[in-house]
């Protein structure tokens, strides 16, 4: 195994910061910091406007954030992290926890001193006592005492040492001998009489420690602290004039604590700290507003007039249309109306009726072999960057026979031996009483002499009268649903996505004359690209299926191409497809239909006490799954016994519990890659595989490394889990082994070790979109395309989300569901502006929504009005819109069984009301069930 300096090493050249030094060479860099000045960017200004200095201890993930609340409002923002601290951040600056060796940080601190003048503003955070007083040196006092004078605004926080009068608005208090820190308790801080500070309530708890402190001569207090009765207890906010600048004192800091209620949490606080740096920068064109932590949907209920709609099953059939295929010299003819014309080494197909080819120019599949292991290197989880490489053969290729009968068959052969058969059928599939007719290829190698099997690709030009493409991934940029220009109007590129790993199953082109959608009949790896060229009427699609490294014979799945007619702009066709893949394909695999389910959690800064507090809330409110946030980052931690007792909570309480789960990774030096590194990939130069140049990625392909997985997992089911979401489960399904003499690619084994997680019991949710399992992405507001409007797009997923702007009613209506953190409910406490608000909204639907999904999958459909669902014993209407007459046909057996709305539910009885009010919920059962 490698030595942490020999990992570094690596790290420093993959970085390009060094030409391959030895490892004592590295040491001595890494000593001096230069290695992790690679890691850490030098400190450069960020954002525009007031430029700010921004001292910040803590991790330097934490100061990060911190920053980017003054950037979002409009400073010019230079933070020094703990890693530019000189060891004054009182916290560790490990990339990970589990790095061998704390790094030697780094001094911008000097350096940034001598540069004052830049700056308009100089705040320091989150930086303990006695270290600020290694910070303030008399030499950096006099520093700031001509910085201050000269106009610039120096602002401290409750950890500030007695500087000298001329720089401090407070001092110890007559009662003390020094600045005494008052422990939390009942206290609050009144708002400020600055307008910039309107927005806050009128007083709020404090939810930090404070100092016992007096104000001294020719300062003056913006804020005071009281008791609960309103009495003044002491100073949150002063200020003092020194020359041209000032001096602010807050009696608080910006800190991450373990538990529920704290500022950092707080839905105001982003907004407190913005006001403060804009009281030394009102000249300054900020916008505070941009820093209010609340929930906006853009979307607002109305009431329409009429809706009648029709509730019915969906229909679901896949089967091949046989057909007998005559040759006539170059041309295949179908007894069905299908025509297949080979013109050397391209094919074009007609559709029956069609007076011109919808599939062109596809030229003879291409065969790849192994070059180099994928590599996934961003920076985070959340944003995959995966290079893939792989060497096309050189091989001289041709058709070497066509033949007829039940199929129409090309056989192709290449100088060195090599030999594929492309075999032509028929289809047809009716997806809820929609046809779709078409093609169906599908690729046997046969022979592959001298290499192992990495790619067959096949690329093609598609006439439809080509209108838009739907396209959601996950990770492929631009990232979330987009609707691609294929009029040829513009140039346009989906860019590559992954059936099975990073977006839909499917591919899916509107055009004037007809719908052209793509699909595999069985799992396997496949990618898919679609472009247009400005001025082109072609839309240029290429299908690539990954088989990692294998030898010969080998069978690609049926690839259907098929058409329906033009439907154009119908969102309801574009779900009816992805809901027919996902039950096409777990039924392929013996999989069970799996849902999104309702999900409560709590924030993982949450005391052993709150969440016990808070899963106890959950149950009663009637969910039936609680997320468990406070988890390590290796697997093997999840079989120790703190972690199994923590993972069994949710069941005290009636529930099933719900967690991340590493899907084969583990990081760095972790006790199973030291015992066994066999059992992870390896690259093709013999070194373990990484994941951000960190993680080792198991091999879910290797028998004994899935027994020990599973053996983990089989624990942590035996503690009440019901649920596991796969971290990076998506870039996992691309996996490939290096270090064996033939690998098949992960996706494989990924699907067994699935199919074990049915046989406990449980649901899968993946870090991707996998059709088998239910899609489990991270929703970054800034990294996704808005998916307000388009909600449809994110069917059936359990998605988590920072800052998401989309109605929970909206979301609910899809089956989408993000895990609702409930400890800002039970502590009385606000993370964002309107929380209480919406929680209440959410809880209102839980038991409702609990006991529709009883009922099993759903389906859905969009309505004027909202959406449907169906299922085998129950069925619904989400009225996001109400409606002043309601009238719906609905299938026998089924009657109205409640309406939840306003947060009040009321029995129907079997009648279905007519007038609706907007975000109502009405549940059918069937009537044997009652």
């Amino acid at each position: 195994m490698k030595t942490f300096y020999a990992c570094l090493l690596t790290f420093a050249v993959t970085l390009g910061l060094l030409a391959a030094p030895d490892e004592s060479a590295l040491k001595e860099l890494y000593q001096k910091g230069q290695v992790l000045e690679g890691m850490y960017r030098r400190p450069v200004s960020t954002g525009k406007g007031p430029e700010m200095l921004l001292l910040c201890g803590g991790r330097p993930w934490f100061a990060n954030d911190f920053a980017k609340i003054f950037i979002k409002a409009g400073y010019r923002v230079n933070l020094l992290n703990g890693v530019y601290l000189a060891g004054l951040s009182g916290a560790s600056i490990k990339i990970t926890p589990d790095d061998p060796r704390e790094p030697v940080p780094l001094d911008g601190i000097t350096p940034e001193f001598d540069r004052l003048s830049h700056y308009k503003i100089v705040f320091v955070n989150l930086i303990a006592p006695e270290n600020q007083k290694k910070l303030f040196t008399p030499e950096r006092v006099e520093k700031l005492k001509k910085f201050v004078s000269a106009g610039g605004v120096l602002i401290l926080t409750f950890h500030a040492p007695e500087l000298p009068d001329a720089l401090m608005p407070v001092g110890k208090s007559v009662s003390s001998d020094e600045m005494e820190m008052i422990e939390p308790g009942d206290y609050y801080a009144r708002r400020p009489a600055d307008t910039l500070f309107a927005a806050l309530p009128e007083r709020w708890k404090i939810y930090t420690s404070f100092r016992n402190v007096a104000l001294k001569k020719n300062a003056k207090t913006l804020s005071e602290i009281t008791d609960a009765g309103n009495h003044p207890v002491g100073i949150y906010l002063a200020e003092k004039s020194f020359g041209k600048g000032k001096v602010i004192y807050w009696n608080a800091e910006f800190n991450r604590l373990a538990q529920s209620r704290q500022l950092c949490n707080w839905a105001y606080a982003s907004r407190l700290v913005a006001a403060i740096a804009a009281l030394g920068a009102t000249d300054a064109n900020v916008d505070l507003e941009k820093t209010l932590k609340k929930h906006i949907p853009e979307l607002t209920p109305k009431v329409i007039s009429r809706a009648e709609v029709e509730l019915k099953t969906p229909t679901f059939e896949m089967k091949e249309t046989p057909a007998r295929v005559e040759l006539k010299d170059n041309t295949f003819y179908f007894s069905n109306g299908y025509k297949i014309v080979v013109r050397g080494n391209k094919v074009d197909v007609f559709y029956p009726g069609a007076k011109k080819a919808y599939i062109r120019n596809m030229r003879l599949p291409w065969i790849s072999f192994p070059k180099k292991a994928d590599k996934v290197d961003s920076l985070t989880a959340e944003a995959v960057a995966v290079k893939r490489s792989a060497r096309r053969s050189t091989a001289i290729w041709k058709v070497a026979k066509l033949s007829g009968g039940d199929a129409a068959t090309i056989e192709v052969v290449a100088n060195d031996g090599s030999a594929y058969t492309w075999k032509f059928i028929t289809g047809r599939a009716e997806i809820d009483g929609r046809v779709f007719d078409g093609i169906g290829q599908q690729i046997t190698l046969t022979k592959l002499p001298s290499h192992l099997l990495s790619e067959i690709s096949v690329t093609y030009q598609v006439d439809v009268g080509n209108q838009k493409f739907r396209r959601f991934a996950c990770y492929t940029l631009p990232r979330g649903y987009v609707e691609y220009d294929m009029t040829g109007k513009v140039d346009a590129d989906t860019g590559g996505w992954e059936f099975f790993g990073d977006g839909q199953p499917f591919t899916y082109l509107e055009g004037k004359d007809a719908v052209f959608s793509e699909f595999v009949d069985r799992v396997q790896a496949t990618s898919c690209e679609y472009r247009v060229s400005k001025g082109s009427e072609l839309a240029k699609g290429k299908m690539i299926f990954r088989f990692g490294r294998v030898k010969a014979p080998q069978t690609t799945p049926v690839l259907w191409q098929m058409t329906a007619d033009a439907k154009y702009n119908q969102n309801d066709d574009w779900m009816a497809m992805y809901q027919f893949q996902r039950k096409m394909l777990r039924a392929k695999e013996g999989f069970p239909e799996t849902f999104a389910r309702p999900v409560a959690g709590h924030r993982n800064t949450c005391s052993d006490e709150e969440v016990e507090a808070v899963a106890d809330f959950a149950a009663k409110a009637g969910y039936d799954f609680f997320r468990l946030t406070k988890v390590p980052t290796e697997m093997e931690q999840f079989a120790e016994d703190h972690v199994l007792e923590y993972l069994g909570v949710p069941k005290k309480y009636g529930m099933k519990g719900y967690t991340w789960f590493a899907c084969c990774h583990s990081p760095g030096d972790s006790p199973t890659v030291l015992e066994h590194p066999e059992w992870y990939l390896k690259d093709e130069k013999g070194n373990l595989a990484t994941y951000f140049d960190h993680f080792r990625i198991g091999d879910v392909n290797h028998p004994e490394f899935v027994k020990w997985h599973l053996g983990v997992v089989d624990g942590m089911f035996q503690q009440g889990l019901g649920s596991v979401w796969y971290d990076m489960g998506g870039a996992a399904a691309s996996g490939v082994n290096f270090g064996t003499a033939e690998s098949p690619i992960a996706l494989t084994g990924q699907m067994k070790i699935f199919r074990k997680h049915f046989d406990f019991g449980g649901w899968v949710v993946t870090e991707g979109m996998n059709p088998c399992v239910v899609d489990g992405y991270i929703f970054r507001e800034n990294d996704y395309h808005d998916p307000v409007g388009n909600e449809f797009a994110m069917l059936g997923a359990q998605i988590d989300a920072a800052g998401f702007r989309c109605d929970h009613f909206r979301l609910a209506m899809y089956d989408i569901f993000t895990p609702l953190f409930l400890d800002g409910k039970v502590f009385d406490f606000d993370d964002f502006v309107g929380a209480q608000k919406l929680i209440d909204e959410e809880l209102a639907f839980v038991r409702p929504v609990n006991e529709l999904l009883a009922g099993g999958m759903p389906y859905i459909r969009e309505t004027p009005f909202g959406t449907s669902w169906i299922s085998d014993k129950t069925a619904a209407f989400f009225f996001w819109d109400g409606v002043k007459e309601f009238s719906a046909k609905i299938p026998a057996g089924y009657e109205a069984y409640s309406l939840t709305s306003q947060g009040k539910t009321e029995m129907l009885n079997g009648v279905l009301p007519q007038t609706v009010a907007p975000k109502t919920l009405i549940i059918l059962k069937k009537s044997l069930e009652k």
